[in-house]
Formats: C-alpha cells, sequence, structure tokens
C-alpha cells in the first residue's frame, strides 16, 4: 500500500506496494479488516491533532507508529476510553514480556505525604516495558490519585517513543476523548502551540526532581500509603521509585537528543542549536539536605552558580550553620501552603521546610544534557560554554541577560557536511530483535516476541494463521521493526559536521558583536571579551571561585539573608511557570522576592531591580 505525506509528523514514510490482484492473500480473514493491505478499522478513528493549538481536525491514525498507535489506537476491538480500559486493552495486546502484568511498574509522588507523615495527594508515573522496547518508551502520569484501594482517575497524560521518528509523542485521555498533541519536534518548535510545549520546553520527559534526594518522590525515604496504593491496583504493576525514573528520563530525552540536535543541523538553525545554553528551558529543584533528618548545613553552589564552575576538588559553597539557616527562613516567613492553607508537619508543628531542608531551583539537566552533547560531536569547544556561562553567572536560571545574547547569532552557512548512509547504523540497532519476522513462513506468529505483538495486535490472522509477506511488510509499516532493506524507515542520529565548526561559531560571534559595538559593561560586551580571550575557562572559574569566597567572608546572618533572598527570587520565577504544578513543591516566604533579583558577582551583596 503506498502511503501519503503526513503533516501531522512531518515525514514521509516509505511502504510496500499494494499486492496485486490475483495476490492469494487478498482474500483471507484478517479481522474484519483490508484485506488487501493489512490495516483494519481502527480502534479509535477519533483522534483529536491539538499539537498546533485548539482544533477539530482529526488524525490519520494510520500514520502513527509509536507503541501507543500499534497496540492502542490501531488495535482492534473498543476504543478505550479510561485509564481502567486502557490499560486493559494494553493487557491484551502489548503482551510480550508482559505476561503476568510483569515490565509494569509504578512510582508514587507527593508534595505532601511525606511532610504531614499521611497518605494524600498523590500522582503517578507508570512504566510498561514489553517487548523489545526501552524502559522510556511507554509511560503514563495519573494526577489526584486518593490513597487507598477507591477507583484511580479516569484522564491520564501518555508518553510513547516512536522509533521511527527517534523522539517521544504526546496524547492524553481526557473526558473520554483522546487527543494528540505532537511529537518532540512539534513541541520544540520555536512558537509552538501545543498545549506539552508549556512543560516539555525540551520536547522530552520532565522529572523536576531528577537527582538525590529526588525530592516529592521516593528514593530515600517511603511515602506513607504509597506501597499500598501501587499494590492495590494490579493496572499500575508492581512499585519502584524516583531513583529508576531518573534513569529512565536520562536514558530517554538522550536518545531524543540524537534526532533534535541533527534536525537543527541540517536545519542550519544555530539560534535553537544553541538555546539550551544561553536560556532557560526547563528547571530541577535540588535540596541542600539528602535526608529528613539532616539540617541544612551549607547552600550548594548549584543554587547559585551552574556547576559548570564547581569542578575543584573541594566543591563550592556558602557556609552555614544549622541554627543560621533555621533564623534566616525565621526572619523571612518561610512556609509551607498547600491549596492556600499552611501545612503542619509530622510534629504537629507548622512545617517551614520542605521534607528536605533548603530546596533550591537550578538549572535543568536536560538543558545541560543537550549542551553536552554538542561539546562531544564538536560543534562547540568547552571554553565556548564557560565563556558563555559566566555571563550573569549568579543567575544560572532565568536570566533574561544572558538569553537575550541570542540575538548575535551569526549566519555561518551549512553546520553539517553530510549525512552518512544510515542503513548500517538502523540494521545495527534490530538485529537482535528480529527473529525470523522479516522472512515469510508456514504458521502464525515469529520469533521476535515484540514484534510478533506489535503487528498481530491489528490483525491476529498472522499470529492464528500464517505469517506472509503482507505480515513482513507490516513489520516496517507500522513502526514494529526495520527488516533488511527498509531502513530508510527509521531515523537515525547519524550526521557529519565540519571539524571547524566550533571555532566558526567563536569567529561568528565575536564578528557579530564587534559589528553591534555593545556599550562597556553589558552582558554583550562581557561575551565579547569571554570570547577573545583565548582559554579562559580557568579565569572564569577562579572568578566564580572568589564570589564564593566574598558570600563566606560576610558575617553569617547577612550572607545568609542575601542568599535565600536570591534564592527565593528563583523560586518566584519558577513559581510562575507552566511546569510548576503543585504550591507545596517549594516553600513560599514574605519577601515577595523580585525574580530579577540576582546576588553581585564580586561583592556577594544583594542586587534588586
Amino acid at each position: 500500500m503506498a502511503r501519503t505525506p503526513t503533516s501531522i509528523l512531518g515525514l514521509l514514510l516509505a511502504a510496500c506496494a499494494a499486492p496485486s490482484d490475483d495476490d492469494p492473500s487478498r482474500g483471507r480473514d484478517t479481522g474484519g479488516g483490508k484485506a488487501d493491505d493489512l490495516d483494519t478499522d481502527a480502534a479509535c478513528p477519533e483522534v483529536f491533532d491539538l499539537s498546533r493549538g485548539p482544533g477539530t481536525s482529526v488524525v490519520d491514525v494510520s500514520q502513527l507508529h509509536d507503541p501507543i498507535a500499534q497496540f492502542v489506537l490501531r488495535a482492534s476491538g473498543e476504543c478505550p476510553t479510561t485509564w481502567t480500559e486502557l490499560a486493559a486493552k494494553l493487557a491484551e495486546h502489548d503482551v510480550a514480556g508482559c505476561e503476568n502484568g510483569t515490565g509494569v511498574r509504578t512510582a508514587v509522588a507527593s508534595e505532601t505525604a511525606q511532610l504531614t507523615g499521611k497518605p494524600t495527594d498523590f500522582r503517578t508515573v507508570t512504566l510498561r516495558t514489553c517487548g523489545d522496547r526501552p524502559a522510556h518508551g511507554m509511560s503514563f502520569s495519573l494526577t489526584n490519585v486518593e490513597p487507598g484501594d477507591g477507583g484511580l482517575p479516569e484522564d491520564v497524560e501518555i508518553l510513547a517513543f516512536d522509533q521511527t521518528l527517534g523522539m517521544f509523542v504526546f496524547y492524553t485521555l481526557e473526558g473520554g476523548q483522546w487527543l494528540f498533541h505532537g511529537t518532540s519536534k512539534d513541541v520544540v518548535a520555536f512558537g509552538s502551540q501545543s498545549r506539552c510545549a508549556q512543560c516539555h520546553k525540551d520536547g522530552g520527559l520532565v522529572l523536576k526532581e531528577l537527582e538525590n534526594p529526588w525530592l516529592h518522590w521516593e528514593g530515600n525515604v517511603s511515602t506513607p500509603g504509597a506501597r499500598e496504593l501501587v499494590d492495590a491496583h494490579p493496572d499500575l504493576g508492581r512499585h519502584t521509585d524516583a531513583i529508576e525514573l531518573e534513569q529512565v528520563v536520562r536514558a530517554g530525552n538522550q536518545e531524543w537528543d540524537e534526532i533534535w540536535v541533527k534536525d537543527l543541523l541540517l536545519a542550519g538553525n544555530l539560534r535553537e542549536v544553541l538555546r539550551p545554553l544561553f536560556c532557560t528551558q526547563e528547571f530541577n529543584i535540588g535540596t541542600a539536605a539528602k535526608t529528613p533528618a539532616d539540617p541544612a548545613r551549607f547552600v550548594p553552589a548549584l543554587a547559585l552558580v551552574d556547576d559548570v564552575f564547581d569542578g575543584g576538588t573541594f566543591p563550592l559553597q556558602i557556609n552555614a550553620t544549622p541554627e543560621g539557616y533555621t533564623a534566616a527562613i525565621g526572619a523571612m516567613g518561610q512556609r509551607i501552603e498547600h491549596q492556600g492553607a499552611p501545612l503542619s508537619g509530622i510534629d504537629g508543628k507548622p512545617a517551614t521546610d520542605t521534607v528536605f531542608s533548603l530546596p533550591f531551583v537550578h538549572r535543568a539537566r536536560s538543558d545541560s544534557q543537550f549542551v553536552a552533547r554538542l561539546e562531544q560531536i564538536g560543534v562547540l569547544d568547552r571554553d565556548f560554554v564557560f565563556d558563555v556561562l559566566a555571563v550573569d553567572f549568579t543567575r544560572p536560571v532565568f536570566s533574561q541577560a544572558r538569553c537575550d545574547l541570542l540575538e548575535h547569532v551569526p549566519d555561518i552557512g551549512a553546520l553539517t557536511v553530510r549525512v552518512p548512509d544510515q542503513a548500517a547504523f538502523v540494521a545495527e540497532k534490530f538485529v537482535d530483535v528480529l527473529g525470523n519476522c522479516c522472512e515469510p513462513h508456514d504458521g502464525g506468529g515469529c520469533t521476535g516476541a515484540g514484534i510478533e505483538a506489535c503487528v498481530c495486535a491489528e490483525d491476529d490472522f498472522c499470529c492464528t494463521q500464517e505469517w506472509d509477506q503482507l505480515c513482513v511488510a507490516a513489520v516496517g509499516d507500522r513502526g514494529c521493526a526495520a527488516c533488511p532493506g527498509r531502513e530508510e524507515l527509521f531515523a537515525t542520529p547519524l550526521v557529519e559536521i565540519p571539524p571547524d565548526l566550533a571555532q566558526r561559531i567563536r569567529d561568528g560571534f565575536v564578528a557579530s558583536l564587534e559589528t553591534a559595538a555593545p556599550a562597556e559593561g553589558t552582558p554583550a560586551a562581557q561575551l565579547l571579551a569571554h570570547l577573545q580571550a583565548a582559554d579562559d575557562s580557568a579565569a572564569h572559574a577562579q572568578r566564580v571561585a572568589d564570589f564564593f569566597t566574598a558570600c563566606n567572608a560576610r558575617p553569617e546572618g547577612e550572607r545568609l539573608a542575601d542568599v535565600l533572598h536570591a534564592i527565593s527570587a528563583q523560586r518566584n520565577a519558577a513559581r510562575a511557570l507552566p511546569l510548576f504544578e503543585f504550591d507545596a513543591a517549594l516553600p513560599i516566604d514574605d519577601l515577595a522576592a523580585d525574580p530579577a533579583t540576582f546576588l553581585d558577582p564580586q561583592t556577594c551583596t544583594l542586587v534588586r531591580p
């Protein structure tokens, strides 16, 4: 069956030619579908396309190749309209490696349960790893989950990883209706109208509390009622924690980054290539304390500067005593509120901090991971990264001054030399999972369990009768895997760049900034001076170290008051963004700190706008 281009995915997928009229397979029973092309009537024909904002157009689900499309939207049977029905449909069709509930696990988060010691206000993330899918291949998020064994919410947010595109696909099931919010590429497009673009600025998975101690998730401590919740609902599989989620998020975003980087380079879009370095796309939340019983004994460098500068033998930090920190947060009226009301801790006293002391906002690991990949492949050098981040360095997140420097991005021509032959790369990716699925043979099914489940979800003829040429064609057509000779259906991250690209970018910026002739002391003038000085990474790191020395030279009360005011300003900036969803995630206070407030990079004193 010849396929047509689809504006939804922005990709032309080649496919096999339709069988001739005298093909004996044309008359076979394919479960009520079209015998000539192995398609069946989609279970969910009405999936509304919101990838470009509100609208009423419907997605052609035959052009979607992610696991949700394979095992739910195009699969035989009824269309699920709730989370419970969705889980049941997956249990019916997405069976390889997930027999008897294996391969499904759920992590539980709560902004209040650990703090209060009471099971309440849960949200969950469920991973379903079946067949040969990676752990980030299919994930589901439920919010407003009640503790105990009551019913689960009907609505669900879904991310599925499409191997044919090398990117995530965003869905929601809301009020019984399926909504398509686009792919990672749709979400990261400049000016994207996709609702998911509000939070998933980098186009991938988001876990705000990404690292130890995984604030509000389980990792270091247990959340009251979390294990009982998962055990009470078979649809949630087994209980897991944020330690696993962190690895899933990092691996999934790394795989998408390969395609994102390649696409931007091929398009010659240097401004967007550099955006995650210059601007805050997303953010993460860290803490000073690593256990609930540990008081804040210092302010980590990551709370005040980007951690690229903190590479010495002795980590940088702001010195603090537990008594000094307690006095400082008391003076600023710090507290935890939930739905506008103060929260009390396990001891019954008003909570003045999250369960792990001194939470702060820092640059997203997804941003730094993307930039690290640019360094690895030679698009940028380490010195350039330091030169950029050294501008307005005491505002490692939400620095408008640094983001505005993208106005000076130069036009340096092509960013790539060519795209190498992708066939070998894609073939190696699938060689261990194909089995005999790429060869017609008598009898139903094939020895690649994940591929078999993917093909047979739409038409059980291939599993119950014969694995014929149409079944082989379906392996690639449906995005299950790449058979030999059909590797062009699948994305590849391979791309070649000029060996002098990093230097061309630096030289182009210098020329652009010199033409602009920025005034002395402006961010543009600072960046120009940094770029003109060769191999000055160590000098930038020393400036940052001197900043911490100046901070720690101040009396404890003064330095903590200013440092915590700056941290409060960054919390307020984060709180204004859609990515910030739960008011108890961070403390509030009486400072009303302006997000533009920062610490002077030389004196460590507070600078107010």
